[in-house]
């Protein structure tokens, strides 16, 4: 992962004995030491992640398709030859750069066709010095750190099966410079004796082996090291392994949410759907109450008018019309007054109906 001192882990590596690339990234303000990658392999990677539609910066799986398409081939064939330009014929070499563990199905088939056996080594930072990092470097938001960094560390399954084996090289190499040390001091007891010009030769090889020793005890310090940080990062693996479980479990009960939150907006959508139906029909309907209340009224004034001119027809000198009014006392007493019956009386000369 970026920015979890990798380049330092890369420099100690060189001081073991293993080969650097010959193009260096030059040093930038972020990183004055040097990140000891190799130039073309970073602009081959960046160029990869672009073709698959992706980026250093981009938390999303990679694409596995990719490895299929036909644009795959072209870039193996390129590495091939980077690796090539840079490294030769070297027998212990590092090839660095935190894009690799997002592709090691690609470079772990071009190390192949190199004819290199791989040992994966994975430098593991605490996610908030990371992200703190990332913000001050390239101002992205912390979050979205926490998210780059997890998608980074969710490939160490590729690289813990390897963990053992590049322990073991290392153990390897710190032998071999054991032996170198033994053999030296060997030469400088048979070269005691001699000419003062193998006196000199004694002297330098004497100081050869001081700086091997120097060396060796360096080296010495750096495997306990490394030793603690493994176990360190075996506690980390443990506690991310948890924390990836518990991601796991938070995303399915997302999911859920988000499927009943789904439901219950479309069932918010067919209500409303319905209450504009329902409004629309309530205001049909009181149109039509207007219409026929309209129809009501001019029906009852000319059924007041008919008995009128009757009492007139059978020579009545008044005509008096009678409505009794609703239980309720509304002025709608007329409604209730025309559902009755009528009946008409004649009264000391009065028309009553």
């Amino acid at each position: 992962m970026h920015r979890s001192g990798t380049s330092a882990l890369t420099r100690v590596l060189a001081i073991a004995g293993c080969d650097m690339p010959q193009t260096l990234v030059e040093a930038k303000p972020d990183n004055e030491a040097g990140s000891w990658e190799s130039q073309p392999v970073v602009d081959l990677n960046d160029e990869l992640l672009a073709s698959a539609g992706s980026c250093w910066d981009d938390w999303r799986p990679f694409d596995r398709d990719w490895y299929e398409s036909p644009a795959a081939g072209p870039l193996r064939d390129r590495a091939l030859k980077v690796l090539r330009q840079e490294y030769g014929d070297s027998r212990l070499f590092v090839l660095k750069d935190p894009r690799i563990c997002r592709l090691l199905p690609f470079w772990t088939n071009v190390l192949s066709r190199f004819e290199a056996r791989p040992c994966i080594v994975s430098s593991i930072r605490n996610p908030l010095d990371v992200a703190a990092s990332l913000e001050a470097r390239d101002g992205i938001d912390p979050f979205v750190a926490y998210l780059i960094w997890l998608r980074h560390c969710s490939e160490l399954d590729h690289v813990r099966a390897a963990s053992d084996a590049a322990a073991r090289a290392f153990g390897r190499a710190l032998q071999a410079g054991q032996q170198a040390s033994r053999e030296c001091r060997v030469l400088a007891r048979e070269l005691a004796g001699t000419s003062e010009k193998l006196e000199t030769t004694r002297e330098t090889v004497a100081e050869r082996d001081r700086r091997l020793d120097e060396q060796n005890r360096e080296l010495t310090d750096t495997r306990k090291k490394l030793q603690a940080a493994r176990h360190t990062l075996t506690e980390r693996n443990q506690q991310l392994t948890a924390t990836w479980t518990q991601l796991d479990a938070t995303r399915r009960t997302l999911s859920n949410r988000d499927r009943e939150l789904s439901s219950t907006w479309k069932r918010l959508e067919d209500t409303e759907g319905q209450l504009g139906a329902s409004r629309q029909t309530v205001v049909e309907q009181d149109t039509r109450i207007a219409e026929l209340a309209a129809d009501l009224d001019a029906a009852r004034r000319g059924h007041l008018m008919a008995l009128a001119k009757r009492g007139q027809r059978l020579g009545f000198d008044h005509v008096e019309v009678v409505v009794r009014p609703t239980p309720s006392g509304s002025s709608k007493h007329e409604d209730a007054a025309l559902d009755r019956p009528w009946s008409c009386a004649a009264t000391d000369g009065c028309w009553r109906a």
